[in-house]
Order: structure tokens, then C-alpha cells, then sequence
């Protein structure tokens, strides 16, 4: 039998094609990872500021007395 009448694909163009797949699957790995760390800042700093939030109203309950409003207040520079 002949080597060109056998059918299939040769050692080398499944080394180019798994090479090239490995290629692709690192690029769609890395936008993944990206994607879940981008994630995961935005729902710490929602976080940070739930809290910055509650500790500002805290502190501003806990403060006697009544301080005007700026609208009744008039800045002069």
C-alpha cells in the first residue's frame, strides 16, 4: 500500500492543530478570568460603599442637635 492512498492526518497536523486549539482555549481562559475579576472588584466596592453608607448615617443619627440645611445657609466668598 502506498502512503499517499492511506487516509487520516499525519503526526505533524495534529500537533499544528492541537497547538492551535491550545492557543485559542489559553485566550478564551484569560478572558474568563478577567471577566470574573472585574466581577468581583465591582461587588466589593458595592460593598465598601453599603457600608461607607451605613457608618455615615450612623454617625450622623448619633450627632445632637439640628444643623441647617445648606439651602437656609449662604456662602459668601
Amino acid at each position: 500500500m502506498n502512503l499517499r492512498q492511506q487516509k487520516g492526518f499525519t503526526l505533524v497536523e495534529m500537533l499544528v492543530a492541537l497547538m492551535i486549539s491550545a492557543i485559542f482555549f489559553s485566550i478564551f481562559v484569560g478572558v474568563v478570568l478577567a471577566t470574573f475579576e472585574t466581577l468581583r472588584s465591582g461587588d466589593e466596592r458595592t460593598v465598601a460603599q453599603q457600608n461607607a453608607r451605613i457608618g455615615l448615617n450612623y454617625i450622623a443619627n448619633d450627632i445632637p442637635g439640628d444643623f441647617p440645611s445648606r439651602s437656609t445657609r449662604s456662602i459668601r466668598l
